[in-house]
């Protein structure tokens, strides 16, 4: 499963944008529209619809930009998962290189999910480096904090 952030305010658009082609509906400006071809309601349809498609490639597009330390951090500190405690190594060690990590093994261990969620979160680290330094901090003193056990004195 794959958290997806979105701010507040972008739904809040979104949703806002989507209750409006919802009264169209309700108060049958939309069959006036396109069954009686009224210009007015066309008018009011088109603009709601519009509206709606531009708050969805918003909100779309601003999901994508979310940091993947953010994103999958659901996955990372998942106890459940024996190849999250490889990805909590992972992100310790693009954190801070205490933690090696046998990357060949990682990839050749872990499922399909995990393998994308490691790549991106390397790929992410290769092209941001520090400056995504707070989210990978936040979720390396998470990690720190919620697992010391599985690491002992290298993290």
């Amino acid at each position: 499963m794959c958290l997806i952030v979105i701010p507040s305010n972008t739904l809040t658009r979104l949703a806002a944008a989507a209750q409006a082609v919802q009264s169209l509906v309700d108060d049958e400006t939309l069959s006036k529209a396109y069954v009686h071809s009224d210009d007015e309601a066309q008018a009011q349809a088109v603009a709601a619809f519009d509206k709606l498609a531009e708050c969805a490639a918003f909100a779309l597009a601003e999901h994508k930009t979310v940091s993947p330390f953010i994103r999958y951090k659901k996955e990372a500190l998942d106890e459940s998962n024996l190849t999250a405690r490889s990805l909590r190594r992972l992100v310790l060690n693009l954190y801070d290189g205490k933690t090696g990590i046998d990357l060949s093994e990682f990839f050749l261990n872990a499922d399909p999910l995990y393998n994308r969620i490691g790549l991106e979160m390397i790929a992410n680290y290769s092209q941001r480096g520090y400056k995504d330094a707070a989210y990978i901090g936040l979720l390396a003193d998470e990690i720190k904090a919620r697992f010391w056990h599985e690491f002992g004195d290298e993290a």
